[in-house]
């Protein structure tokens, strides 16, 4: 592994599908204080230093299945054995997770700038099975030299809220930040948001971390829509043999979305809420009777089912796999299957039960 890689392979979910790094990315000014840093054997600082690691997660579309992942690195090389800290990879799903933006450079001491230059980012196919293929893109930063500052921006977007940072890296890391932007019913109707929001409550831990993270909530405590977790001189992970993977042992920030419920009454009402849920969209079908009346001649089940499916594909825009955020301010809310039979669109949630609907209408059974 090169130790510029993103380990980065996040999996879709079954049903669930900007603060910090706005849309025009700017690089932060290089201090005098990152060219002061040396070697340091008392700190176990020797071939680089990350001077900071700053990510950003922005679930606030997560039930679109869109999560944004945003990561700003600056490293300090200082040996010609830290120059792989210049040689970045990132692997990611093909077809669902996508990078969106690349930026990196090389800063001398002279000030001399070279910018990483798009046909200098190579992909590849790194695995392939039949359900999944995981491609990769890679670079080097150009102008490296044995006495010099990298640095590097990504923005990915994701179907699935990624639910771990790893604070404890193999170089010491001067300053860490994270900033986790909540989902807070985006894309639902308020009704649908009150009867699932219990299950969105955020919540996080930290793990083999010798001094707990500094934390902000914004705008308060009360009313929070974002915490910044941060991190000050954390020592390179040191690997031990005869032990657990280094990966489960390395110190960690993990935040996540909970209940107060016990196990059992989490699944229980967790399924109940679901079919209320699913019974108040489809309340409202008249548009969705009359779509499937044109499929009464067809002889067989699976006849109906495919025309069912076909009309959905051909007639309905799925707004989860919108890009322009502009075109998105456009969309009115959707609450009832015949909204989204009027308006031709809705979100893959919205559809898939309007599928449903569609089919139990034809006296088929969806379960």
């Amino acid at each position: 592994m090169q130790k510029g890689q993103i380990f980065f392979v996040v999996l879709m979910g079954i049903f669930w599908g900007s603060g910090l790094f706005a849309k025009d990315f700017e690089w932060a000014a290089i201090s005098d204080a990152d060219w002061e840093v040396t070697a340091d054997s008392a700190n176990n600082i020797r071939n680089a230093v990350m001077l900071f690691e700053k990510l950003e997660v922005d679930d606030q579309k997560m039930v679109d299945g869109k999560t944004y992942y945003t990561l700003y690195r600056r490293v300090r090389i200082l040996s010609p054995e830290g120059r792989e800290w210049g040689d970045v990879e990132i692997p990611y799903v093909n077809k669902k997770q996508k990078i969106e933006k690349i930026e990196a450079r090389t800063i001398l001491r002279d000030g001399q700038i070279f910018l990483l230059n798009k046909d200098d980012i190579y992909e590849k196919e790194i695995i392939k099975t039949k359900d999944v293929k995981i491609k990769q893109k890679s670079f080097s930063l150009p102008g490296m030299t044995d006495d010099c500052i990298v640095e590097y921006y990504l923005k990915l977007r994701l179907p699935d809220s990624e639910n771990q940072w790893v604070t404890e890296k193999e170089i010491y890391l001067k300053e860490g930040e994270l900033t986790w932007l909540f989902y807070r019913g985006r894309g639902m109707s308020n009704y649908f948001y009150g009867v699932l929001s219990d299950y969105f409550s955020p919540n996080y831990l930290w793990e083999n971390m010798a001094i707990p993270p500094e934390m902000e909530s914004l705008p308060n405590e009360k009313k929070a829509e974002k915490i910044i977790f941060r991190v000050k001189d954390v020592p390179p992970f040191t690997a031990e043999s005869h032990t657990q993977p280094d990966e489960a042992i390395k110190g960690n920030i993990r935040f996540y979305y909970s209940t107060s419920s016990s196990a059992t009454d989490y699944w229980g009402d967790l399924g109940n809420n679901i079919n209320k849920m699913v019974k108040k969209f489809t309340e409202y079908n008249k548009k969705a009777k009359k779509v499937v009346e044109q499929f009464d001649t067809l002889a067989t089940r699976d006849e109906k089912i495919y025309a069912a499916y076909n009309w959905l594909q051909k007639n309905i825009d799925n707004t989860s796999y919108k890009d322009d955020e502009d075109e998105e301010k456009k969309y009115k809310p959707i609450e009832a299957v015949d909204d989204v039979i009027k308006y031709g669109y809705g979100s893959s949630t919205n559809i898939n039960m309007t599928f449903l609907d569609m089919l139990q209408l034809m006296g088929i059974d969806a379960k």
